[in-house]
């Protein structure tokens, strides 16, 4: 797994010979692989409150069978886990926190920087260093300025002109906005780099 250096989670890379696998031994497919990237890219998720015992509720079959149970995955409102891997879901997002909150205390105190100085900052996104753009966007993200409609439009206006590495930076921090506008998501959505930057994290364990 692949965190920038402002602690913000970037991604993860499948080996051919370790695919990730669920209930049954079946291997992840592309669009779980995209589940589990969503998950863990969002820090805000609702299994932070979970601990490991809440994920099964168990169901006891008849009260003459104590030891007859079922397990049945619980449902988390408004967040999609991968069917028949919650375990996986909550242990690798709990490393993606742990590891975000680590890297973040590391940190010294944010850079003071202006709004008006902020935005000629990414309006010369091209120029900027990926580590520095990361730890703007930070400081953006702490002053609530990525929730402006202005913000959000003027950093995917370029997004398929600047690296993947950055395209992938700006789309974590858009994408932990409470609202992400639909023609921000759209462009998202529709962004080569982020593409490439997917396939290339499980494009080994999919490929035979």
């Amino acid at each position: 797994m692949f965190w920038d250096c402002s602690g913000s989670f970037l991604g993860f890379y499948i080996p051919r010979n370790r695919p990730l696998t669920k209930s049954g031994h079946k291997e992840f497919g592309q669009f779980e692989y995209f589940q589990l990237y969503t998950l863990l890219n969002n820090p805000n998720s609702k299994l932070g409150k979970l601990d490991k015992k809440d994920l099964v509720k168990h169901n006891y079959v008849s009260k003459d069978a104590p030891d007859a149970i079922s397990g049945e995955t619980i449902h988390i409102s408004n967040e999609i886990m991968v069917s028949g891997a919650a375990f996986t879901c909550y242990t690798l997002w709990n490393k993606v926190d742990s590891t975000r909150q680590f890297i973040t205390g590391k940190l010294v105190d944010s850079e003071v920087i202006s709004q008006n100085d902020f935005k000629v900052e990414i309006t010369n996104i091209n120029e900027i260093p990926a580590a520095k753009l990361a730890l703007i966007l930070k400081i953006a993200d702490e002053q609530k300025w990525l929730r402006k409609l202005s913000i959000q439009n003027e950093l995917v206006e370029n997004i398929n002109s600047i690296s993947p590495l950055k395209s992938l930076i700006v789309s974590n921090y858009l994408n932990h906005q409470k609202y992400l506008y639909p023609e921000v998501k759209a462009k998202l959505d529709n962004c080569r780099n982020l593409q490439e930057c997917f396939e290339n994290m499980i494009g080994a364990a999919l490929t035979n």
